[in-house]
């Protein structure tokens, strides 16, 4: 239904009020959604249901790390990839290897990027 409708806004108060509603939310359902709206590039909507997961009893884990890093290296959002990436570890989150290759892979497209506004 979230997903139908297109809305994060929807989840993200579901998450707020979850024990106010007796919610029990999945953590598997949530990153699904996290996948949808990361294979479209809305990095807006993950970052708005980010910040709710906790309230709503989901952790962050290693799936969600990926995710949201993932989406904003696909964006070239690499310095919001870095936050992302250090905020996962302060909270004792494991980065896997894909989600480092992945923000290496962030990091080259972001250097070439400047080699090639330096040639230019």
């Amino acid at each position: 239904m979230i997903r139908n409708a297109d809305a994060p806004d929807v989840l993200v108060e579901a998450l707020r009020r979850a024990t106010e509603l007796g919610l029990l939310l999945s953590q598997t359902r949530v990153h699904e959604l996290l996948r949808h709206w990361g294979a479209l590039g809305e990095l807006a909507k993950i970052e708005e249901v980010l910040g709710a997961m906790p309230l709503g009893g989901v952790p962050y884990n290693n799936v969600t790390a990926y995710i949201v890093i993932r989406t904003a290296v696909n964006q070239g959002a690499q310095d919001k990839a870095e936050y992302y990436a250090e905020a996962m570890v302060q909270r004792q989150v494991r980065l896997t290897a894909s989600t480092l290759r992945m923000l290496q892979l962030g990091r080259d497209r972001q250097q070439a990027a400047q080699q090639q506004q330096q040639l230019q």
